[in-house]
């Protein structure tokens, strides 16, 4: 994740103009991401390189440091939302922004081939490849879309566990991401997020860089914020607690507020 970039004030830039900004530069930077990835596949860490199927079996639980390196190619994430997401046989998953896949991969497996996995992401590119990678391993009950968080087009309360690794904070509309996700959820349906957050609300000069904003950090979040999303969504239960440190994930800004991964969950009642 580190050298990416493009950004938009989460507060300070309203309007569907600035929207609309921010999906382009984000969709164009990780379309570039995979057309980069594409070139160079040998010595770019992908489940292509690894092999989908060992990556799979060697991955699924709970990842170490050394393991999240390792594919940190094709996750594109800063945590391991499926370790707080107790997936049971037979469940439906939601991955919002899935990227390549990988996440979507270790749910298929957790839910078996009585549940069902879907990855959306607004790459189609990323869709494509994810796909592929999928079906490589085996993995028929994964399928994937191309569409934008905001609008997903599921039925209305239609999944068990919604998760995203480290896309939420693209949306330039995140309580449009997280009431999204709340319809889509089961009465007592879960959301777990693992996603950048701040310690202070970023500033304008950081926020309104587009070119921070695909690197996931103008577009972060502070704890609280997440929490009146959540709230405003109508989801309940929700908290956020630190999962780790972000150096190395994303770009160290000067005189921008200390970043770190959070885990979020949070539950339709």
């Amino acid at each position: 994740m580190t050298g990416r970039g493009t950004s938009a004030a989460a507060g300070s830039c309203p309007g569907k103009d600035h929207l609309e900004r921010v999906r382009d530069a984000v969709a164009d930077y990780y379309a570039a991401f995979v057309e980069r990835m594409s070139l160079d596949e040998a010595s770019c860490p992908s489940l292509f390189r690894f092999g989908a199927s060992q990556v799979i079996e060697e991955l699924y639980g709970t990842r170490t440091a050394e393991e999240l390196e390792q594919v940190q190619g094709v996750s594109l994430g800063c945590g391991n939302p499926l370790s707080a997401a107790a997936l049971a046989t037979g469940q439906v998953v939601l991955d919002l922004g899935c990227g390549l896949g990988l996440d979507c991969l270790l749910a298929a497996k957790a839910v078996g081939s009585s549940g069902r996995v879907v990855g959306i992401d607004l790459v189609d590119d990323m869709v494509k490849r994810a796909l592929l990678t999928a079906r490589s391993a085996g993995q028929d009950n994964a399928g994937f879309v191309r569409c934008a968080m905001e609008s997903v087009p599921l039925s209305s309360g239609s999944v068990d566990v919604a998760i995203s690794n480290c896309a939420v904070n693209l949306s330039a509309d995140k309580g449009a991401v997280l009431s999204e996700a709340a319809r889509l959820l089961k009465p007592g349906g879960r959301l777990v997020v693992y996603d950048i957050l701040s310690d202070a609300v970023v500033p304008d000069e950081v926020c309104s860089d587009l070119g921070r904003w695909a690197g996931c950090v103008g577009g972060v979040l502070t704890a609280e914020q997440y929490v009146r999303h959540l709230n405003r969504a109508g989801l309940v239960e929700a908290r956020v607690r630190e999962a780790g440190s972000a150096e190395g994930l994303v770009e160290r800004v000067p005189g921008a507020p200390r970043l770190y991964v959070g885990e979020i969950t949070a539950r339709r009642q």
